[in-house]
């Protein structure tokens, strides 16, 4: 009775589908390893059994320690990691992976805590979607190789689309990218451990958004094979210190927005576009030289930096400014670029969508000096810049703009050679400056209103080519004690030029021979106290000593102003070109 109730038990067993015990016949163990021979290739598995009804189970924690995956096993090359492969196998501390591996499917290391580094050869052309997530890598190195590497979707930290391969490997610290990654997601976005990255030199860009949020980020190295850093790439690095790329042509719009640590950054030479709002809120950013390569600067490309010098080096070729907003709004107006006191300016720059006052309103603003390849200070660019002192015009600059300098309260000195225009308000309330001496320069037209209320002025100086002041060209200048002028030809005034000017007091100096001209001019006449103190160089009077500005004595002939005293007595300012 016994033994036939214990064969209906069997019988009953293989009816309802208990028929199979053990590894599915399909998985092949060979050294610890588990394989699937799939058209003529190995492929490394996991463990699998057959369950109820000849159903297929899938066996996680499959392997642990050091593996080894080898080129070929029982004949078969090893072609590729199949999905899942190593999933949840939580002791396993290291895979050595062979360079005939093509593929490694999604899940391929899901949840491996213990697997902290990991070579991914140039072989390998696909990784599968959440192929690391949860897995305890501090350290994934891509080895270098010239043909791109796929990347499926990965896993979002945020939204759970599967968008971010790498924002859920916990502990990922060091990236090395030795080749291209071709994937429309932003793999390392959002990454709150990852420390360093490194590029091979077949990188030649970083794509969209890729670093961007990785808040841990410090360090990133290239070579000069890198390209163009795309929109947003290192957006929000708040712990990135210093950025080199020797061979960079192109930065996009808000490429390091935010990098509050960012202290120095390196612009190469290759550099041709600076996006806008590159340099956005880089607070720790205190110097920077935008080189000569430099043909355009998008809009807000600086606001909210803290730049203190900036310097745009020598250079031919214009460059094209995006503003900073509209009306008066420019690039580095106060509370944009706050901590500026700097600026060298060594080529001309040209404002896009329109006229634009440059520096408006930059309050901390010092000095200023221009390279010699500039032609003008254009309309506005100073204008409202009462902390501003120094200004050095280069010897090219043959014009002055319509508010240029207008209330900079504390300039006390201008340097300047060749000027043949000075517009509308160029100096309006200039009240530090004490002394404006022209008498060097090619300057032919005073603008309306141009000193207007200079009221620390004392003395002013006006050179022979002198034609013309216009209205109120010294309103309000009432502490003038001298004016020089060496036009034989008396330039002609419009109104109130010199109004609340006590023209009795005032000392008026002309060339000899021109005193007469001057006492009966419109508005020169109005002068009480004219007199001759300017005679040209004897014909026959040689130069006994030369010196320069700081009053060293030059053996020659010097680049720009020079004093050379003449055997006549005489000392005079010379302009060598």
């Amino acid at each position: 009775m016994k033994k036939t109730l214990l064969l209906f038990v069997f019988a009953l067993a293989a009816a309802t589908g208990y028929a199979k015990e053990g590894m599915c016949d399909f998985i092949h163990l060979v050294d610890g390893i588990y394989y699937q021979y799939i058209d003529g290739a190995a492929w490394v598995s996991r463990k699998a059994h057959y369950g109820y009804e000849d159903e297929i189970i899938w066996d996680n924690n499959c392997y642990s320690g050091q593996l080894v995956i080898p080129e070929k096993v029982e004949g078969y090359t090893v072609v590729g990691i199949l999905d899942a492969a190593f999933d949840r196998s939580v002791d396993l501390t290291s895979v050595t992976i062979p360079s005939t591996i093509k593929t490694i499917g999604g899940y391929a290391f899901y949840h491996t805590e213990g697997l902290t580094s990991i070579t991914i050869p140039a072989t390998v052309n696909s990784l599968g979607e959440y192929c690391f997530t949860g897995s305890g890598l501090k350290k994934i190195t891509f080895e270098d190789g010239d043909k791109p590497l796929t990347l499926d979707k990965g896993s979002s930290a945020y939204n759970g689309d599967g968008m971010f391969a790498f924002s859920n490997v916990p502990d990922l610290e060091e990236v090395y990218l030795g080749r291209v990654i071709e994937t429309k997601w932003e793999p390392f976005y959002a990454n709150r451990t990852l420390k360093q990255v490194t590029l091979g030199s077949t990188v030649k860009e970083i794509p969209l958004a890729w670093f961007q949020h990785d808040t841990a980020l410090q360090t990133v190295k290239a070579t000069t094979s890198l390209k163009s850093i795309g929109k947003d790439s290192f957006k929000n690095c708040e712990a990135l210190t210093v950025f080199k790329a020797d061979g960079l042509e192109e930065i996009g719009e808000d490429a390091f927005s935010q990098c509050t640590s960012l202290k120095a950054i390196t612009l190469a030479g290759t550099l041709k576009t600076i996006g806008p709002g590159v340099f956005y809120g880089t607070t720790a950013l205190t110097e920077l030289t935008i080189p000569a390569s430099v043909t355009s600067i998008g809009e807000g490309a600086f606001k909210y930096s803290g730049l203190k010098k900036l310097t745009f080096a020598d250079g031919d070729q214009i460059l094209q400014m995006g503003k900073g907003g509209t009306g008066n709004e420019s690039m580095f107006s106060y509370k944009k670029v706050e901590f500026l006191e700097e600026v060298y300016i060594g080529r001309n720059i040209q404002l896009t969508g329109g006229d634009g006052d440059l520096f408006y309103s930059l309050r901390g603003l010092k000095k200023v000096t221009f390279g010699d390849v500039c032609t003008e200070v254009p309309d506005g660019w100073f204008s409202q810049c009462t902390g501003l002192k120094e200004v050095h015009l280069g010897q090219n600059i043959t014009r002055i703009g319509n508010r240029a300098f207008k209330n900079c309260e504390e300039l006390s000195n201008l340097t300047c050679y060749n000027i043949k225009t000075i517009g509308d308000e160029a100096f309006l309330s200039c009240k530090s400056i004490a002394r404006w001496d022209f008498v060097n320069c090619q300057l032919e037209t005073i603008g309306e209103d141009a000193f207007y209320w200079n009221t620390s002025l004392k003395e002013v100086g006006l050179p022979a080519t002198l034609k013309s002041i216009a209205d109120g060209g010294f309103y309000g200048c009432s502490a003038l004690e001298k004016i020089t002028c060496l036009a034989t030809v008396p330039p002609t005034c419009g109104k109130d030029v010199f109004r609340y000017l006590d023209t009795n007091q005032c000392k008026l100096v002309v060339p000899g021979g021109s005193i007469d001209a001057y006492k009966v001019a419109d508005t020169w006449k109005d002068f009480f106290n004219i007199e001759s103190g300017i005679s040209s160089t004897s014909v026959d009077a040689t130069e006994v000593q030369r010196f320069g500005l700081d009053g060293s004595t030059l053996r020659t002939s010097k680049r720009g102003l020079n004093l050379i005293r003449y055997s006549d007595g005489q000392t005079r300012k010379v302009i060598v070109r």
